[in-house]
């Protein structure tokens, strides 16, 4: 079964990439008040199916970038579809962030790595 390992609600985008082969990444600093200690944590999206709607998405975060001292967005939900049944090397997750909306990424393989 697949699942997610970290809680993401409020936490803060610190940046969103794509590519450079059918890859994504969300770096995210989780909210200290479920994290005391509020680690930095890597979604990582291994072979995305919906690239270009991905890569579009990303790509309206990064130009709507505030500053350096800013997080790019406020994490609201990240979670497994549970309409679509995911599996190793099919796996659906809702990314929403405030202002940007929501997403979901249909993708291969799925990580999460604490810094």
């Amino acid at each position: 079964m697949i699942a997610i390992q970290y809680k993401y609600h409020d936490a803060g985008l610190v940046t969103a990439t794509s590519g450079p082969r059918r890859e994504a990444s969300l770096v995210f600093k989780l909210c200290p008040i479920i994290y005391p200690k509020s680690p930095t944590v890597t979604l990582r999206f291994g072979g995305v199916f919906n690239e270009d709607s991905v890569s579009r998405f990303i790509s309206s975060i990064n130009d709507d970038a505030v500053g350096e001292d800013a997080y790019l967005a406020r994490c609201d939900t990240i979670q497994i579809d549970t309409k679509v049944p995911s599996k190793d090397g099919d796996i659906f997750v809702f990314v929403g962030l405030d202002y940007f909306g929501q997403i979901r990424i249909h993708c291969q393989h799925l990580t999460e790595l604490k810094a």
